[in-house]
């Protein structure tokens, strides 16, 4: 997969071409199912556990496919039939700074 990410303040924008991948991916899917454009939008959230459980106890959507990256975890969220895009939850673990004194 290659990728190519900018950010502009608060923003970001992600591109994603699919080269070669092994395994299911949401990318592989979209591409096998003819859908090219928007796939997914993503926010980042301090709660995604929290938000995960809501969506699917409240509107029964299900996470189709999560990961980690470093301190990132993020959810891709079954929104396409609702949204017309998958949602994407990205929840970056804030690490403890130790102080030089403890």
């Amino acid at each position: 997969m290659k990728k190519i990410m900018q950010n502009w303040g608060d923003k970001q924008l992600e591109i994603v071409e699919v080269v070669d991948a092994t395994g299911p991916n949401v990318y592989s899917d979209a591409v096998k199912a003819g859908r090219f454009g928007l796939h997914h939008l993503g926010t980042y959230v301090d709660n995604a556990d929290e938000l995960v459980k809501y969506f699917k106890d409240n509107y029964n959507i299900n996470v189709i496919q999560s990961g980690k990256a470093g301190p990132v975890n993020f959810y891709y969220l079954d929104t396409e039939q609702t949204l017309g895009f998958i949602l994407e939850l990205i929840n970056i673990k804030k690490r403890r700074r130790v102080k030089k004194n403890e």
